[in-house]
C-alpha cells in the first residue's frame, strides 16, 4: 500500500470549488442537482423534483419557481442540460478527490478500506486551480462562436448557445446546431429566458472574462454603427411607405440588428446593372412596425425618410453596408420663384401630372383607388412631396424613375414626370379612353 505522506496534494483552491458547487443547488430540494433540466423560464432543477410519480414524464408541469413568467411547461423540456451536467460532474469529481484525501489524512477510514483503494486513485494528483478553471471554461464555450457564453439559452434538447448565436442559427435552420433535434418555432425560441444557472456561474466565477466578453460583443456592434445597412431590393422614394416580407437569413439578421441598435433605419437600394451590386443612390427607410411570424419570417412596415449616395460599401455577414452622404434639394427656396422665360411654373407642371393621374384613375375599380389612397395617401400639395408621390403611382419602369433620386431640383423632377406623362399619352391604352390600372 502506498505511503500517503510521500505525496503532496495542493488544497489552495478547494474553497473555489466549493463556491462553484453552490451554483448547482436545486431550488426545490436544496440538494446538488441530479439529472439537471433547464426549463424555458431559465431555471434549472432536478428531473426527479418535477417528474410525475406515476410515469416519470412531464405532461403540463406547473413551474415550481415563483419567478417563472410562463407558470407551466410541457413535456419537451425534460431533456438533461448537457452543459450544466458536465460542469457539475467536473466539480464533483475534483471535490471528491479532496474529500478522499481528507479521510486518509485524518484516519477517518479503516485500514482495510484504505487497502481496497487502488494506488491510481490515491496517488492521482489534484488538478491545479488553473487547470480546473480551464476545464470548466471549456464547457462554458458556445459551439457556434467558440467564445464564452453570452446570455446563454438552453434548447429543448439540452444544448446551450449564446442568444445571438442561437437566433442566427435559427435564421438558417430549425434544427439544433449540435444534435439536429428539431427546435420550437422561432417565436417560441425568442421567448426563452437565459439559463440563469450558467449566467450566474459565469458572472460569479469568471467576472473579468464575462466583462471582457461583453465589451467585445459591444465593440463589434459599435464598429458597424457608422455604416448603413443596405437592403438591395427595389426603389422607394422619401415620404412613401414600403412594406417588406423578410425571409432571407441575411436580411432577417440585418433587421434584427437594426431593431437592437435603436436606430431602426436601413437603406433601400435598387439592384445594380452591368456587374454592379446596386445603384449609386438610395433611400433611407425607417422601421415603423414589425410582425414576426412563427417561423422567423417577418412583415416590416417602413417609410422613406431621405435620399443618399453610397460612396463606399463592404459586405457584412452576407448583406451590404456602406458609408453614405445625405442628398437634399439645393433649390428649396429658388424653386418657388418665377420660372425662366418660356418655362412652365411649378404649379403648371404639377397640374399636368395631376390631370394625368386623375384621368387614369377613372379607369380603375373603386376598390383599387381606395387601396392606392390607403397605401400612398392623398395627393400632396407640396411640389417636393408631390414629385415623389406621383412617381410612385405612375406606371413606368423603375430604372427610369430612379433618375429622380439623383435630381436635386424640384423643377427638374416635375419636368421629368411631365415628360413621362407625354410619352404615356402616346400609348395605345391611353388613347382607348384610359381603361388602365395604376399599380
Amino acid at each position: 500500500m502506498p505511503i500517503m505522506n510521500e505525496v503532496t496534494y495542493p488544497t489552495a483552491h478547494h474553497s473555489n470549488i466549493q463556491d462553484t458547487l453552490k451554483f448547482f443547488v436545486c431550488p426545490i430540494c436544496s440538494q446538488l442537482l441530479e439529472q439537471p433540466i433547464t426549463l424555458s423560464c431559465g431555471f434549472t432543477v432536478c428531473y426527479k423534483c418535477v417528474s410525475s410519480p406515476n410515469d416519470g414524464e412531464l405532461a403540463h408541469l406547473v413551474c415550481p419557481m415563483l419567478q417563472c413568467p410562463k407558470k407551466t411547461h410541457s413535456l419537451y423540456e425534460a431533456h438533461i442540460d448537457v452543459t450544466v451536467n458536465k460542469v457539475l460532474e467536473a466539480c464533483v469529481n475534483v471535490s471528491s478527490m479532496f474529500l478522499r484525501q481528507a479521510l486518509y489524512e485524518h484516519d477517518w477510514i479503516t485500514s482495510s478500506s484504505k487497502e481496497s483503494v487502488s494506488s491510481e486513485d490515491t496517488l492521482q494528483p489534484f488538478p491545479s486551480e488553473h487547470n480546473f478553471e480551464d476545464q470548466i471554461l471549456e464547457e462554458l464555450e458556445c459551439q457556434v462562436c467558440y467564445m464564452l457564453f453570452l446570455e446563454p439559452i438552453t434548447t429543448q434538447c439540452g444544448h446551450t448557445f449564446c442568444k445571438e448565436c442561437l437566433f442566427r442559427s435559427a435564421d438558417h435552420s430549425d434544427r439544433c446546431p449540435i444534435c439536429r433535434h428539431k427546435l420550437p418555432d422561432y417565436y417560441t425560441l425568442t421567448k426563452c429566458s437565459k439559463n440563469w444557472l450558467l449566467h450566474n456561474l459565469i458572472q460569479g466565477s469568471f467576472p473579468q472574462l464575462a466583462e471582457k466578453r461583453r465589451i467585445l460583443n459591444k465593440a463589434d456592434k459599435v464598429d458597424t454603427l457608422g455604416d448603413t445597412p443596405l437592403f438591395v431590393c427595389s426603389l422607394v422614394f422619401p415620404g412613401m411607405p414600403c412594406y417588406l416580407h423578410i425571409f432571407e437569413p441575411k436580411y432577417r439578421l440585418m433587421i434584427r440588428r437594426c431593431l437592437e441598435s435603436g436606430q431602426k433605419r436601413f437603406g433601400m437600394m435598387l439592384p445594380g446593372r452591368h456587374g454592379r451590386p446596386f445603384m449609386e443612390y438610395g433611400t433611407m427607410l425607417e422601421i415603423r412596425s414589425v410582425e414576426t411570424l412563427p417561423d422567423g419570417r417577418s412583415l416590416v412596415q417602413t417609410v422613406g425618410l431621405y435620399r443618399f449616395r453610397v460612396h463606399e460599401h463592404s459586405m457584412q455577414d452576407g448583406y451590404y453596408v456602406g458609408k453614405v452622404d445625405r442628398i437634399d434639394d439645393i433649390d428649396c427656396e429658388e424653386a418657388y420663384d418665377s420660372p425662366a422665360p418660356n418655362q412652365p411654373s411649378l404649379n403648371e407642371l404639377m397640374v399636368s401630372a395631376q390631370e394625368f393621374v386623375d384621368f387614369i384613375r377613372q379607369g380603375c375599380a373603386p376598390w383599387l383607388i381606395q387601396k392606392l389612397d390607403v397605401t400612398y395617401g392623398s395627393m400632396p400639395t407640396n411640389p417636393a412631396d408631390f414629385s415623389f408621390w406621383a412617381s410612385s403611382v405612375i406606371p413606368i419602369d423603375e430604372y427610369e424613375k430612379y433618375k429622380l433620386l439623383e435630381a436635386q431640383s424640384i423643377r427638374k423632377r416635375l419636368s421629368m414626370i411631365v415628360h413621362w406623362v407625354k410619352r404615356l399619352k402616346e400609348q395605345w391604352w391611353f388613347k382607348s379612353k384610359g381603361n388602365c390600372t395604376v399599380m
